[in-house]
């Protein structure tokens, strides 16, 4: 009986010493890992209709020298004829954000005309991303059909003076994508040299192979798909590319979106190290650079920008991205939690 007490002592030992090896492996794993410094997003208050959560933010980019503001249901908001988009001066966001202006702003209003395509403002489905090509401007739209998520594509023609965007309903298009996915699709478009470019939101090594992009002509006349890293978790809007190809594009795990998306090992983190307050969280809040190098999007050599988490509270579900001069981004939030607008400040953009 005392052999066996001892072996039982010595199994037990055995055991503890390889447990603990085992946790100071992981340890040492975790602090081996670059922890990266984050930014802390300032915002910018809002007043007036696009404050409110019902705004649904999606998409954002610059028409000339105003910052416009794409909800996803335009038609939930009468203005004229027809919708609402929403647009700030970027003079006016420069006085908020020097401190020469403390009052919020107020977004003015463009008239948004869409005839002749009222499916796409229903539930599940909405206008997603915009950009513009002179006066002329590209949204996505995803269109939940039958059950099936499609990735469409429109066009349309802004007049300033009028503060009118009328969409071309005959110019719709439909935007590849890399298999069936129910409320996924392509949520981002940018334009490079004179083409229009979308890309989907789920593009992880464990959902898609070989991720691509997909090229049109400014006709939308689809061209061919282009080679597209393999990122995790989802890209839900990108900044114009500057005279280099460099872009950057919003980089977002909620939470609850774990088990769908099924992330693999995240490259970027491997490469580059995690933002602090990630460390300890399921949500991934980040900013990701890539660019146009010999008919691909690749990874530029940059870290992520990872976006301080407030603690506490639900992760905020950012859809909509601009470059802001070369200071920083100006981002937005869906109704995840609320309507956030906000400025990441960043040095050498």
């Amino acid at each position: 009986m005392k052999n066996v007490f001892v072996v039982f002592v010595l199994l037990l030992l055995l055991f503890s010493a390889c447990k603990e090896k085992e946790l100071t492996s992981v340890n040492n794993e975790t602090t081996q890992r670059k922890i990266l410094d984050e930014v802390k997003i300032r915002e910018i208050k809002l007043t007036g209709p696009a404050s409110e959560r019902i705004t649904e933010i999606s998409g954002l980019t610059w028409y000339k020298d105003n910052l416009i503001i794409l909800p996803q249901f335009p038609n939930k908001f009468t203005f004229g004829n027809g919708g609402t988009l929403y647009t700030i001066p970027k003079s006016e966001i420069g006085n908020y954000l020097s401190g020469s202006s403390n009052q919020a702003i107020e977004p003015g209003k463009i008239e948004f005309i869409a005839n002749g395509l009222e499916k796409y403002n229903k539930k599940d489905s909405g206008y997603e991303s915009i950009v513009f090509l002179g006066d002329t401007a590209y949204l996505t739209i995803e269109y939940v059909n039958n059950g099936n998520t499609e990735s469409l594509i429109v066009s349309g023609i802004i007049d300033w003076k009028q503060k009118r965007l009328t969409l071309n309903p005959e110019s719709v298009k439909q935007s590849p994508a890399p298999q069936y996915f129910f409320n996924w699709s392509t949520e981002t478009v940018l334009t490079y040299n004179n083409y229009i470019f979308t890309i989907f939101e789920v593009n992880g090594k464990n959902l898609i192979d070989n991720p691509k992009a997909y090229k049109f002509t400014s006709s939308l006349d689809f061209i061919s798909t282009v080679p597209f890293p393999a990122i995790e978790y989802r890209v839900t809007d990108a900044t114009v590319p500057d005279s280099n190809g460099n872009f950057w594009v919003i980089n977002y795990l909620y939470p609850g979106d774990r088990q769908a998306l099924k992330p693999a090992g995240d490259f970027l983190i491997s490469k580059y190290g995690i933002g602090r307050t990630h460390i300890e969280s399921d949500a991934v809040e980040r900013l990701v650079e890539l660019k146009f190098d010999n008919g691909s999007i690749k990874f530029a050599d940059r870290a992520p920008v990872y976006l301080q988490l407030p603690p506490g509270e639900p992760s905020r579900n950012w859809e909509g991205i601009a470059k802001f001069d070369n200071r920083g981004f100006i981002i937005a939030t869906d109704k995840h939690p609320e309507t956030i607008l906000a400025f990441v400040p960043v040095n050498n953009l």
